[in-house]
């Protein structure tokens, strides 16, 4: 089976790939050179690639744009690795700008979609957490954070899954707004690629203090 480092997709054709992401919900986009999924109250929205991959021994990066936070509540956007052969069993990592953390989970039960030991990193620097990795290296499962794509800090680490090394997985994005709409943005799979002109959006840059 490939390795999950090989899904590699940089978003900047402004054409989704179907071979790569056959399944996806209605509304998503490849807009500016970025995957666009819709962040809508009441609804589910997600990006998913084929169930083709293997994490033993690979692992995802990618820049994540949560939505905006105009409507107030929890607003959030997700890299996910989903065990092929359950599809409720996920590891992953959440990028809240309404709530501001950078959560770390693994969804180890089917069906639960909850994590007591989930790790959260306050608070959410759009700057120091713009990138967001899932590895696996000899019986550690890694989840990591970058300004750039190419320095990592370690934010939580867990003894693989027993369903990493024998599985197929799928990698992808999905989103949740408890108010309102708007869309999260992700980037640069498994490549740094060349940072956007308005990196990141307004919405989003940190101001630095003014120079005395």
């Amino acid at each position: 089976m490939p390795a999950l480092s090989s899904l590699v997709d940089d978003f900047d054709d402004d054409t989704i790939d179907t071979t790569k992401w056959p399944d996806r919900s209605a509304g998503c986009t490849e807009t500016g050179g970025r995957a666009r999924v819709p962040a809508v109250a009441g609804q589910y929205d997600y990006w998913v690639s084929q169930a083709a991959y293997s994490l033993a021994g690979s692992g995802a990066y990618c820049r994540v744009y949560p939505p905006d936070t105009s409507s107030g509540g929890q607003t959030f956007g997700r890299m996910n690795i989903t065990n092929a052969a359950d599809g409720t069993i996920i590891i992953g990592t959440l990028v809240s700008s309404g709530f501001a953390y950078v959560g770390f989970f693994n969804y180890a039960t089917s069906g639960t979609y909850s994590d007591p030991d989930q790790v959260n990193v306050t608070p959410y620097d759009p700057v120091e957490h713009a990138w967001v990795r899932i590895r696996e290296a000899s019986g550690t499962v890694y989840w990591d954070t970058s300004p750039d794509g190419a320095t990592w800090t370690n934010r939580r680490t867990l003894a693989t899954p027993s369903w990493v090394t024998t599985n197929l997985c799928s990698a992808g994005f999905d989103t949740n707004r408890a108010n309102g709409s708007h869309y999260a943005e992700f980037d640069n799979l498994n490549t740094t690629g060349v940072p956007d002109v308005a990196d990141p959006p307004t919405y989003l840059r940190r101001v630095a203090p003014a120079r005395r």
